[in-house]
């Protein structure tokens, strides 16, 4: 008896990718940057116990005590990571556009945050060894020792903060990778309606809404308003109003409003102006010490340089350039606001 003939068919296989001509395929380089970030991703997972064994470790060796809950902060900051860069692994596997963009994004962030963090690690790191021995009553560490040290944490953090968010960033700004994304997930995706910048700004403020939703529960909520410290409930009262205000512009600057632009810069302004003046008559110190630091970490603080000058240079540090950057972005929003849209298509 004859077989039945199958005729083979477009169906019987994937359709050929239709890239535009002198562009080149970049799937498996998506795969292995997202496996990449899935890596980065279980590894900042990975910190959370790790801070609890310190904490124990610390405890037992007669260290500074320090609460459980004053590390929940930090914790729900690898935990949105882990989770965060597990999820744009797996959507820059699948050559999603949402995973590419959101990668970019994460990058970038990534990238600028890390010069900050090397600029101010050189500031600060040869004080610090300065005052632990003066904090352990021992002898200062020798020079070439000490420029020993700097160097091998200044290298390890450059890995850290540079070379990997570099290579992400050179990775995905790729044209090739755009176009890839684009002929293997044709249809829009809630990150297309959104510039790049814009949307890392949407990002960055979901992020401190989450991180300002955990300061009651890690019982360091105390809020410099003006002249005073607020904390207690009272200042978790205002921490959760602040957590759902930048959820809300966040909202509304992702959808391009240009009354979320002018809400964030009326905020910043308002957040600068009340740093200022409380700081202007209350010592910083006293801060670190409203929020539960045990004594002998804020005299180490104090003997590192944390002083009032030093913060507020710190702190122009931070927010100027992210003034320039919301001016910068101010290019995106509507001038005049339209009908509503529809809502964007979910990632899938």
């Amino acid at each position: 008896m004859s077989q039945p003939q199958v005729n083979a068919t477009a169906s019987d296989g994937p359709p050929p990718l239709a890239l535009p001509p002198n562009y080149r395929d970049r799937q498996t380089g998506l795969m292995v940057f997202g496996a990449l970030q899935i890596l980065i991703g279980v590894l900042c997972l990975a910190m959370v116990p790790f801070m609890l064994l310190g904490l124990a470790l610390a405890a037992r060796t007669g260290g500074p005590a320090m609460n459980v809950r004053m590390m929940l902060p930090s914790a729900m900051v690898y935990l949105i990571a882990g989770g965060g860069f597990i999820w744009l692994g797996l959507g820059s596997i699948r050559a999603r556009r949402w995973g590419r963009a959101l990668s970019l994004v994460v990058a970038w962030s990534w990238l600028v945050i890390g010069v900050f963090t090397l600029a101010f690690t050189a500031f600060l790191l040869p004080r610090s060894f300065a005052a632990g021995a003066a904090a352990a009553g021992g002898q200062p560490m020798p020079p070439g020792v000490q420029a020993m040290a700097v160097a091998v944490t200044l290298g390890i953090l450059a890995v850290l903060f540079l070379i990997l968010p570099g290579a992400l960033v050179a990775f995905y700004q790729s044209r090739h990778v755009k176009a890839t994304c684009e002929a293997r997930d044709p249809a829009p995706r809630w990150t297309d309606a959104c510039p790049l910048p814009v949307l890392a700004v949407c990002l960055w403020l979901w992020f401190g809404a989450a991180t300002m939703l955990v300061m009651p529960l890690s019982g360091m909520s105390v809020l410099p308003l003006f002249g005073s410290l607020v904390s207690g409930f009272p200042a978790g009262v205002v921490f959760l109003a602040l957590a759902l205000g930048l959820a809300a512009v966040g909202y509304l600057i992702l959808r391009l409003r240009l009354i979320g632009w002018w809400i964030m810069m009326v905020l910043m302004a308002l957040s600068c102006a009340s740093a200022a003046v409380t700081f202007a008559r209350i010592d910083v110190m006293e801060f670190y010490r409203a929020m539960g630091y045990p004594q002998q970490q804020v005299d180490v603080l104090q003997q590192v340089g944390f002083a009032k000058e030093t913060m507020m240079v710190l702190s122009l540090g931070v927010m100027l350039p992210w003034l320039l950057y919301l001016l910068f972005v101010r290019r995106y929003f509507k001038r005049v606001e339209s009908p509503a849209a529809s809502p964007p298509p979910p990632c899938q």
